[in-house]
């Protein structure tokens, strides 16, 4: 469920990314004696800060319900490698929302593809690919990776019971979801950079 709620932390991203090309504050930051990296590393800093609240929401919550149903400490700091997960989940959907809210620029239009893209384009391409192949290969894709960093829970059963299917573990999941944070980010670095402002 973190990552349903994920997507409507990135739908924010975007309107608050697109809202500035709509009503051109970006161009009155500039007046204002800002350069364009600055605007840039100030939604970069908006989406790190959403992320970090995000993972503070899922650990504090974790907290409750572990001290909750296990009654010991040491229950309740189980997992906690989850919360740095959801981060990276958090991150990977909103950067890519913002690499999305760049790139079009309108806020209708950049909703409207985030969501196609992530809830229906990358499902049929990664049960496409991974059909046709030995490898689960399509589960490196943008979103998918850092889906893959939270199983839904009866998908990781299925899986367990199949045997001979090769499974990527879940610090490869980890360290490409960070390679697809940093391609969004020189990527929407690269696009403002170019564009006229």
């Amino acid at each position: 469920w973190g990552s349903i709620f994920v997507v409507f932390l990135s739908i924010l991203v975007i309107i608050i990314t697109t809202n500035e090309y709509t009503y051109r504050t970006h161009r009155q930051n500039v007046l204002d004696g800002w350069q364009r990296m600055q605007f840039y590393n100030a939604k970069v800093l908006v989406v790190l800060m959403l992320a970090s609240a995000a993972a503070l929401y899922l650990f504090i919550l974790g907290l409750i319900f572990g001290g909750i149903n296990s009654g010991s400490l040491a229950g309740m700091f189980a997992g906690m490698e989850q919360v740095v997960y959801f981060f990276l989940l958090s991150l990977n959907y909103m950067g890519f929302a913002l690499f999305i809210a760049i790139w079009i620029k309108r806020s209708g239009l950049a909703i409207g593809l985030f969501l196609l893209y992530a809830m229906i384009i990358e499902n049929i391409a990664r049960g496409i690919v991974n059909h046709f192949m030995d490898f689960p290969l399509a589960n490196l894709l943008p979103l998918q990776a850092s889906d893959e960093l939270f199983p839904f829970p009866l998908m990781q059963m299925a899986r367990s019971l199949m045997k001979g299917v090769p499974d990527i573990s879940m610090p490869a999941y980890a360290i490409t979801s960070i390679g697809w944070c940093l391609a969004y980010y020189f990527g929407s670095r690269l696009l403002l950079l170019k564009r006229d402002w």
